[in-house]
Formats: C-alpha cells, sequence, structure tokens
C-alpha cells in the first residue's frame, strides 16, 4: 500500500455521533480506508463541532464515498463531504454564493441537482432563515467563473417558483454557516473515553488544595479512579463504579462542608464534559 497515494474526505455534521467504529462501518462500504486508528479520524472544534476526517487508500474510493454519502441524512440532518485537498476553496470567498428566500422545505442536495449544470459543485447547504418561513444557502463552486454563470441566471429567477435573492458570499457572511465555517478554527482529536462514571464538582472547600485532597474527600463515598482538581474551586472525579458515582452525588447533595454547599453534576457524555472543563 502506498500511504502517499491516500486521499482524505472531511466530513462536516451537526450531528454527535462520535464512534469510530460507526464511521469505519459506515465508510469503508464504497472503499478501503487506512488500518486502525489511521483510517477515521475524529475531532472537535471550539465550538463542539464535529469534525470527521476518512483516510482513504485512493482518490476513487475517496469519490465514490463523496457520490453516495454527501447528503446522507444522520440524526434527520445532513452530512457534507469534501476531499481534504478542497478544503482551502472551502475556506475562502471565491466561488462561493449566497442564496437567499427559498423555499423552507428546499435540501441541500436538491439544490445541489438543480445548479449543477452550471459548474462542479464542492459544498451545498440549507439553513432556515430566523423566521423559519424561508430558507438560505451557501453554495461553493470549484471555479470562480461557474459562480457567475450562476448568479447571473440565477438574479431576478425563482426556485420552486419563488423568487430568490443571489450574491456573492463574503467574509461578512461567515456567520451565517458558522457550523461550516471558522477561520480560525482549532481543532482537538476526540477522547474515546468513558464518561460513565464521572462527576463535575463545583464549589468546593477551600480546603481541597491538590488532587489528592479531592482524591481523599470523595474516597470517604465509595471508591475512587480518579481525582483532578481544575481551577475556581472545581474538580473532576471518576468513581470505579456507577453506583459510586451515584452514591456520591446523592451524599453531597444540599451537604454543607466548612460552609460550602458542594454542586455535583453527573457526566453523561463527551460533550458535557468538554463543556464544563473547557
Amino acid at each position: 500500500m502506498n500511504i502517499n497515494s491516500t486521499t482524505s474526505v472531511y466530513v462536516f455534521t451537526q450531528c454527535k455521533l462520535t464512534c469510530p467504529d460507526f464511521w469505519t462501518a459506515l465508510f469503508s462500504e464504497v472503499g478501503d480506508i487506512l488500518p486502525g486508528e489511521k483510517g477515521i479520524q475524529i475531532f472537535y472544534n471550539q465550538h463542539d463541532d464535529i469534525r470527521v476526517l476518512v483516510n482513504y487508500i485512493d482518490e476513487t474510493s475517496a469519490d465514490k464515498a463523496i457520490s453516495e454519502f454527501n447528503y446522507t441524512r444522520l440524526d434527520n440532518l445532513p452530512i457534507h463531504l469534501i476531499k481534504e485537498s478542497d478544503l482551502p476553496l472551502l475556506n475562502s470567498t471565491t466561488g462561493k454564493l449566497l442564496i437567499g428566500n427559498l423555499d423552507s422545505k428546499i435540501s441541500a442536495q436538491q439544490l445541489h441537482e438543480s445548479l449543477q449544470n452550471f459548474g462542479d459543485i464542492l459544498f451545498c447547504d440549507c439553513q432556515l432563515a430566523g423566521n423559519e418561513e424561508s430558507g438560505f444557502s451557501m453554495v461553493q463552486f470549484r471555479n470562480h467563473n461557474d459562480a457567475i454563470k450562476a448568479l447571473d441566471y440565477l438574479e431576478g429567477s425563482t426556485i420552486d417558483l419563488r423568487p430568490v435573492s443571489v450574491q456573492l458570499f463574503t467574509k461578512k457572511h461567515y456567520q451565517l454557516c458558522d457550523w461550516v465555517f471558522h477561520p480560525n478554527e482549532q481543532l482537538t482529536p476526540y477522547e474515546d473515553l468513558s464518561y460513565s462514571n464521572m462527576i463535575y464538582v463545583d464549589k468546593l472547600p477551600s480546603f481541597i488544595q491538590c488532587d489528592n485532597d479531592i482524591k481523599y474527600l470523595f474516597s470517604r463515598i465509595g471508591k475512587v479512579k480518579i481525582a483532578k482538581l481544575l481551577t475556581g474551586r472545581k474538580g473532576i472525579i471518576e468513581m470505579i463504579s456507577s453506583e459510586g458515582k451515584w452514591k456520591a452525588v446523592n451524599s453531597f447533595k444540599s451537604r454543607s462542608i466548612n460552609g460550602s454547599f458542594i454542586h455535583c453534576i453527573p457526566i453523561n457524555s463527551f460533550f458535557q464534559y468538554h463543556k464544563l472543563t473547557k
């Protein structure tokens, strides 16, 4: 296998599916991906949006994946696929249109199909406007001249019997598609940890000064696997069992220690963990 010939596909998704086995099973249907952890890489950004990188062993498989799975709905929301090599174009304003006053029921796939005669479309996303009675779309063409052709055609035209507005996409429009566009996006690898026995703790008493202090406090309730003191009198506890977790949560509920009422929040997911600790 020639690693240098691999082609990576970038997946934008608004669902919270973070199981690598799920993504591996889905995308290996159309071609071979790299073995092990190199095949599927999952990231989240500073806004908790999920990004999935699928590394195929050849470009043909990558093209097939985009053709097969682009706009597939997961948790009733479409996923969007684009080659990693095309990301610089997606993150620019070149070849990009903003189309407004769309029928709220039109899908990204339908709009893509209606505009593809103008040129190769790399990305199309439809969102509801604030009043939810109409929609808008960002359409990314590979070639800027194709975007201009579509712009000229759509000005004063209708889509599904509805007059639409159309303009070139500019930087001020980034916020309209903020789940896709983050100019200063910072990606962090997703950690496949178990959060079933974790507790987030707030308002710890002032005598808790280190990890061992918080571990000792909770070990009086049950066996502690991990104890980490955070800034601002906060901490993360992982009990060795679910029973210990809930016993600790209930034991400290409305209980004062040295005048402090400890606040325990049971953690049930990666996203909750990330939100509480970032």
